[in-house]
């Protein structure tokens, strides 16, 4: 049996239940999220899921996006947010651990707390330095394309 947040799975069945209700996942959906409950916290890259799910078959990247949106969906996670979080680039993770509140917790925090977006927030720090760099002249007349060039590369 593997929990995770609100879920279990059973690896003997091969089910996924929320709230002791049984949820309609399929097997090779079931098999990428056991990958994710496995590997989590960290993120497991693309390549990794596709070895880990599909056992040595030849898929493409489309294979592997198609079934982490079916399973996103079997669990009725929202494009705001759910279990799964896509890492651009990299691969994908489980959100943070969704642990339940002690009984009698009266100020116990969400129990699905979720993390500032840290990427975004680098680029609103960078892009406010380009601006302060610009409007100083830090750069002469090709500030942007420079700026641009070293923050994209």
């Amino acid at each position: 049996m593997l929990r995770f947040a609100d879920l279990e799975l059973d690896l003997e069945r091969r089910t996924v239940r929320r709230a002791g209700g049984l949820l309609r996942v399929a097997s090779t959906s079931f098999e990428l999220l056991r990958v994710l409950i496995e590997r989590h916290p960290h993120i497991v890259t693309h390549r990794e899921l596709m070895d880990g799910v599909w056992a040595g078959r030849c898929v493409t990247p489309d294979a592997l996006t198609q079934r982490v949106r079916l399973l996103r969906k079997a669990l009725g996670d929202t494009e705001g947010g759910g279990h799964i979080v896509s890492v651009h680039g990299q691969g994908y993770r489980l959100a943070v651990s969704c642990a339940s509140p002690a009984a009698g917790a009266a100020s116990a925090p969400p129990a699905c707390a979720r993390r500032a977006p840290l990427r975004a927030i680098a680029y609103v720090v960078l892009a406010v330095l380009g601006v302060a760099l610009v409007s100083l002249g830090a750069w002469g007349p090709h500030a942007p394309k420079h700026f641009f060039k070293h923050l994209f590369g």
